[in-house]
């Protein structure tokens, strides 16, 4: 069941994150930015961030 949960938890955060995505594109180009992680998850967004631009 917990396999389930995550898997459709995932499916989701992927579209949203693929929104994020278009939207920070569209502000920062792909220019090297620094960007602070400040948050609860370990390091989520910088390695989401680190896929997807040329950061510094």
């Amino acid at each position: 069941m917990k396999f389930f949960v995550l898997k459709v938890l995932m499916f989701f955060d992927f579209f949203h994150k693929r929104k994020i995505l278009k939207v920070l594109n569209k502000l920062l180009g792909n220019e090297r930015k620094v960007i602070f992680d400040v948050g609860g998850h370990h390091g989520e967004s910088i390695i989401f961030f680190n896929k997807n631009f040329n950061i510094m």
